[in-house]
């Protein structure tokens, strides 16, 4: 998966969950944090998207992993680092997919 797809992809989810939650939308480049720069990105909203993009982009992202944070969960992602994440995920799904 390309990054400018992710990234597209993440942009319009994040777009889409703040203008239905009634919260404003800043300009959503690559170095906004959701986590720390959306209004109401907490952790009730974030699963929501993260499921939303698994959508959209037809690929599996388990339960337990948050796009939006690092794997520790302490330090706040940029969208371009999510969008990396989301392409790293991506490319493990098609191995098992070629492997099964």
């Amino acid at each position: 998966m390309l990054l400018h797809h992710a990234r597209e992809r993440l942009v319009k989810v994040l777009n889409t969950i703040q203008t239905n939650s009634g919260f404003a939308c800043p300009v959503l480049t690559g170095t906004i944090r959701p986590m720390e720069d959306l209004e109401g990105f907490d952790s009730v909203i974030w699963p929501v998207a993260i499921g939303m993009l698994a959508s959209e982009l037809q690929i599996t992202i388990a339960d337990d992993v948050n796009i939006f944070t690092t794997g520790a969960g302490h330090t706040p992602l940029t969208i371009d680092e999510s969008a990396a994440l989301i392409c790293e995920l991506a490319a493990a799904h098609q191995l098992k997919e070629v492997a099964a």
